[in-house]
């Protein structure tokens, strides 16, 4: 009985190693629970007077700050030799802690030349707290049997510890779209890019659109090759409620929907000249009360100099008359403008004879400008 219980014991003892084992070799870090004291790490590396020191403890690397250098890499924790191959995915992983606060940069990079970045350079915030930071990405470079794993801890001083770093192949797929937005508007004729990003996804994309929030899609493309990118030319099906949706053509269940709705458009512009550049006859300026004149200082600019304010806002107005608007249609009205000091305008559209009725929501009316330039879009029916 004893040597059956032995037995049991030591296959169970084996699979654990076996299990542990697979574990590590799955980990592309070696010692990367720093359970071997600082093995397979290279030397706290101190670069423009930055100083400290570094070691293992309690399965941790803690590095000991005393100069911070003039650049965050004036105090660099690294391990080199790291292979990463093109076109693979990867996660990397691990937990973070200082005794102040302040922030770090990590960075799976070039060992050498101008150590241009594979992972993209993470600007973490850490603090006396243990935080856990994960970073999935694609390797669109060339395989580099040679990838530095970087932790750049210059410019402030106090205590760094790093646990648990793992880096290992991503398998899972992932796609996620990065154009249209919600509430774009997009117009019939005009070629727009249709833009995503994907990880894993290997044997081509689907691309399908829906003009009632996704109860119903027709495919409008699909690409052997998953090049993040599809031109697409609306047709003349307008409606509100569009969206897009990218999928996996070797696995529908794999997709991604844009993150909201956004609007399919005529494309018909109904003000003339408002560019500033041509047809300025098209505009009128009008001075009721105080004193103002408004002038073209370059293309596509109209300035209008206040020099005695009125009591009401149509007392100055620059105004555009002759556009004609169809019952139960939708329009969208944007303009760019900026004040040289924050100041409010009112905006209206509507009838250019008694009753002077408006056709735009009179909510909207007051706009308030500041002196950076923005975009301002209003959608009436």
């Amino acid at each position: 009985m004893r040597g059956l219980f032995h037995q049991w014991l030591f296959g169970w003892l084996m699979i654990l190693v076996l299990a542990f084992q697979a574990l590590s070799q799955n980990n592309l870090i070696v010692n990367g629970d720093f359970s071997v004291d600082d093995s397979g790490w290279n030397d706290l590396g101190l670069y423009n007077e930055g100083q400290g020191s570094g070691k293992v403890e309690n399965g941790a690397y803690i590095i000991d700050i005393t100069a911070p250098g003039t650049d965050v890499w004036s105090i660099q924790f690294t391990q080199t030799h790291i292979t990463l191959d093109s076109g693979t995915a990867y996660t990397l992983s691990y937990e973070a802690s200082s005794s102040i606060e302040r922030t770090i940069e990590v960075s799976l990079s070039r060992n050498g030349g101008d150590y241009a970045t594979y992972s993209g350079r993470d600007t973490l915030s850490l603090n006396n707290e243990q935080q856990s930071f994960e970073r999935t990405f694609v390797m669109r470079q060339p395989t580099d049997q040679d990838v530095r794993l970087e932790f750049n801890c210059g410019k402030a001083t106090g205590k760094i510890t790093i646990r648990n770093v793992r880096l290992v192949k991503y398998t899972d797929q992932i796609i996620r779209i990065t154009a249209p937005g919600a509430d774009e508007i997009l117009y019939e004729g005009v070629p727009y890019t249709v833009a995503w990003s994907s990880i894993n996804v290997n044997k081509g994309i689907k691309i399908d659109f829906s003009i009632d929030n996704g109860d119903t899609w027709k495919t409008i493309g699909t690409l052997n090759n998953d090049s993040g990118s599809f031109v697409w030319v609306p047709g003349a099906t307008y409606s509100p409620w569009c969206r897009i949706r990218v999928s996996s053509l070797e696995n529908d269940s794999v997709f991604d929907l844009n993150e909201g709705p956004f609007e399919v458009a005529p494309l018909r512009e109904m003000v003339k000249g408002g560019s500033f550049s041509r047809l300025t006859e098209k505009w009128s300026f009008g001075v009721y009360d105080g004193s103002a004149t408004g002038e073209i200082i370059h293309d596509s600019l109209y300035r209008v100099n206040i020099e005695n304010s009125a009591d009401e806002y149509w007392q100055i107005q620059l105004t555009q008359n002759g556009i004609p608007l169809e019952h139960d249609q939708r329009y969208r009205f944007s303009f760019t403008a900026y004040a040289e000091n924050p100041t409010d305008i009112k905006i209206n559209i509507g009838m250019d004879h008694e009753p002077f009725s408006s056709y735009f929501d009179t909510t909207q009316w007051i706009v308030a400008l500041s002196t950076t330039p923005q975009q301002h879009v209003f959608l009436f029916t």
